[in-house]
């Protein structure tokens, strides 16, 4: 009997042992493209470290502009205004720079996918006029067949359209309509190779202490294409070194972070970080070309 009772006693406490407590559910964010009408002024700070030949050099920009987006039948319109450069060397390619910025507007649909350029096609003749209305006479030949061939480049439709879409897709395009767990790595689809996750989630701006933000990350390889024009880029540095100079292959490591409003996906803050690495041969040397290129933007909604 004595066993019987223990037997009892065991299969009672048994029954009234605690289940162990489920695992909390994932905290996860639901990403949705569906901007507030309105204004923000934006400051991007653009810093370039480039070493080569044991000597570093820094360029530094700053570009300030009102970004407004207008609400239009097909879904919002982007338009950048008052767009000016601040940089420690005078070059008047910035002033082209700005005039391209304002010389055309974006235009998505509802659901955050591109559907026009408006005034893209109007923006290279009006430039190679502002081009032409220049004073020449100062300025070397060559100098100017440069500084045309620059214009002619920057303002390609398909150049601006290939640029544009890269920019939409790391700030909309790769987040919008997903739901992600805070703290996971997704893979994007085959052939592509990225990954992105959202981070934290943490304030919009300093000063609120309610976590209306979310910080996400997107790591990238630029395609072969992109690696292929990086690499002719380097082209002046690589001529500043010696005219036999080659190199060998281009390793590109891109990383953008910004903090954004999931529910419409208003950006307050974004860091572009790319990393360019290239080993270079002339005559019987080898040596490294690394450049960093920071670009931090802030954006002060009105």
């Amino acid at each position: 009997m004595k066993f019987r009772a223990q037997l009892t006693a065991a299969l009672l406490l048994a029954g009234c042992a605690t289940t162990p407590a489920a695992p909390p559910a994932p905290d996860t964010v639901a990403l949705k493209f569906a901007p507030h009408a309105g204004s923000a002024r934006i400051e991007s700070v653009d810093v370039r470290t480039t070493r080569a030949a044991g000597r570093e050099q820094v360029r530094r920009l700053v570009m300030h502009a009102t970004s407004t987006v207008l609400e239009v039948p097909e879904g919002y319109a982007i338009v950048n205004e008052d767009v000016s450069f601040e940089s420690p060397v005078p070059n008047p390619l910035l002033d082209l720079a700005a005039k391209i910025a304002e010389g055309f507007r974006l235009v998505v649909n509802r659901e955050g996918e591109i559907v026009e350029l408006h005034g893209l096609e109007d923006l290279q003749p009006s430039m190679m006029q502002w081009f032409g209305g220049l004073q020449h006479g100062a300025v070397p030949p060559a100098v100017l067949e440069q500084m045309r061939n620059t214009i002619l480049q920057a303002t390609d439709p398909r150049v601006i359209a290939e640029k544009t879409a890269a920019d939409w897709f790391q700030q909309v395009g790769v987040w919008n309509g997903k739901t992600l767990e805070i703290g996971r790595t997704y893979e994007g689809p085959a052939p592509d190779s990225y990954r992105y996750r959202a981070i934290e989630r943490l304030p919009c701006r300093a000063g609120e202490t309610e976590d209306r933000c979310v910080r996400l990350e997107l790591v990238s390889r630029p395609p072969e294409e992109q690696l292929r024009r990086a690499a002719e880029a380097m082209g002046p540095l690589l001529r500043q070194l010696g005219p036999d100079t080659t190199h060998g292959p281009l390793e590109i490591d891109d990383r953008v972070e910004l903090v954004v409003e999931p529910d419409t996906l208003d950006a307050h803050w974004m860091e572009e970080k790319r990393i360019v690495r290239m080993s270079v041969t002339s005559g019987a040397e080898t040596a490294s070309i690394e450049r960093d290129e920071v670009e931090t933007t802030t954006w002060k909604y009105e």
